[in-house]
This record gives C-alpha cells, structure tokens and sequence, in this order.
C-alpha cells in the first residue's frame, strides 16, 4: 500500500467545515497586505473576536491595534516571499497563543498564507520545560541572586538590600531587576533555533507585543511578581530578584489576589500557566490588541 500524503487526501473534505466544527484550533487564510479571506469561529473565539463578525475582505490593520497588525503583516509577506512556513507564539487576550503560518502557493492563492493557531500554556513539556529554581537559590536558599546587591544586616545574614517602606505603602524603586540567566529553560528559543534566521524547526517570530486580556488590570510590578511566582520563584526567591523585600512581594501578592482573585500560590501557578506567561513576557510592550468594535462582548 502506498504511503499516504497530503495531495493524496480525499478531494471531498470539507476543510471549512472541519475546522469550524473543532474549537480547539483557529484557521484563518490571509492575504499578504492583511485583507482576510477565511476565519473559522475556533479563530475569533482565538483572538476574542466576537464569532458574529464576518472579517472577510477586512484589513488587520482595520481589526487591529496598528503595530500589532503591521507586526503580523510583515510575518505574512516573509513567510509569502521565503516560501517557507514559520511559527510564532504571542500571548493574545491573555492566553499564549501558538501559530503556524504555511504560504499557498497555487493560484489564485500565491499571495495567501494559511495560519493554524492553538492555545499553549507554559508548563507544556513538549514547547517549554517548567522554569528551574535560579542557581544560586538551589545551592543556597539564603543566598542573593545577584552578590553585588547584598547588605549583611545586624546579625551577619546577607541578602537583598532592604527597602524602606511606609505603612501600608508597598515600595518600589529604580533598581533593575537581575537578568534571567540567558541559559535558562524558560527561553522561548531552543537551542536550534534562531529568531530572525531559520533552523531545522523554521524561522520563529517573536513579537514585541502582549495582550493581557483581563490580566490588565495588573500593575506592572504586580504583573512581574505574578509571573515569577508563577514560574517557580518562592516569595523570597521573588523579592531577592526585583529588589523588594519579602514584605512588599506578599503585599503585591495581596493585591493580585483582590484583583483577580488568585490568592493562593496555586491558583497563581494556574492562571500563569492557563496564559502561557514567562519572565521574558515581563517587560514587552502592552496593548489592547483587538478594536473595541471587533471584541466579544465582556473582553477587556
């Protein structure tokens, strides 16, 4: 019997049809100036689009917020003039989003790419292993994750400088935080692949974007305190890395917690992991990416 390919799938499928009925993925074609031509309603669902919006023959651009849509733009023409698929993963109404772009090449879709896109989570083994305790912490818990940021205090312990805090005021000062070790098994990029070149996996883009959906509403130490404790980091492990003393992070802690209603270090692992967060997310550039026009009813 001989193998099975692509060109030799049944000619009756409905492909349409298909990926309308499977919620799981979204399915768009688009044209390489941005001009919709197919979305399933697994793909505005997706994006948190309202499922009664007929996007076909409307531009990015017009459903969009502008450098999120010219952003997308230029994947598409990269992927249309290389011929090659790409893949990239972006965080979309607060959910990791991965996607594949596949240029068409047979008229009268040579200027079209087809666009798969699926949720991810961040503790998905096979994309993103979980984030490992920072090295210094797992030789020494007391220890500070950058040494040149310690004070001893009175009884000869040594740690991260201590902030001065009012009552009921979390503090916060101008300090960077320290660099995630560029070894990391959080990087987004395996070790065969490259950002702007391509490698035996394809060319993956990275966006300098994040949509946080309902996660928004987080400030943005809070955002930064969210994500740690999800990836792993212990409160004091946190405080060590921004700066702050454990006081502060329980507080922002707190207020994540009056927020979004994740108290608990659990429930932080949950939402971080249901929206595929990780430390390199933390200082990328927020928006709203979808039009209030475009946006089911209740999106943020």
């Amino acid at each position: 019997m001989s193998p099975l390919t692509a060109s030799s799938f049944p000619a009756a499928i409905d492909w349409a049809k298909l990926f309308a009925l499977e919620e799981g993925i979204g399915l768009s074609i688009i044209r390489t100036d941005g001009i919709f031509r197919y979305c399933s309603p697994g793909f505005l669902r997706k994006v948190g689009i309202s499922t009664s919006s007929d996007l076909t023959g409307i531009n990015l651009l017009d459903v969009f917020e502008e450098s999120f849509a010219k952003e997308r733009i230029q994947w598409l023409q990269k992927v249309s003039q290389t011929e090659r698929p790409a893949r990239t993963e972006h965080v979309l109404h607060g959910r990791a989003i991965a996607s594949t772009l596949m240029p068409l090449q047979e008229e009268p879709f040579a200027d079209h790419v087809l666009v798969l896109s699926r949720s991810i989570a961040s503790n998905d083994e096979d994309n993103h292993p979980p984030m490992p305790v920072p090295s210094a912490a797992a030789a020494n818990p007391e220890a500070p994750l950058n040494p040149d940021a310690v004070n001893p205090d009175a009884s000869g312990h040594t740690g991260a400088a201590p902030q001065t805090e009012q009552p009921g005021e979390i503090a916060d000062t101008a300090v960077s935080p320290n660099p995630i070790p560029s070894e990391s098994a959080c990087s987004t990029t395996a070790a065969s692949e490259t950002v702007d070149g391509v490698s035996s996996k394809g060319e993956t883009f990275r966006s300098n974007l994040i949509d946080l959906g309902p996660l928004s509403i987080l400030g943005k130490r809070e955002l930064e305190v969210l994500i740690l404790l999800g990836n792993g980091y212990s409160v004091p492990e946190t405080a060590r890395f921004l700066y702050r003393s454990p006081r502060t992070v329980e507080r922002h802690k707190a207020e994540i917690g009056r927020k979004i209603g994740a108290s608990t270090i659990a429930d932080i692992v949950s939402v971080v992991c249901r929206a595929g967060l990780r430390p390199e997310h933390r200082n990328l550039t927020r928006i709203n990416a979808v039009h209030a026009s475009y946006r089911e009813n209740g999106v943020l």
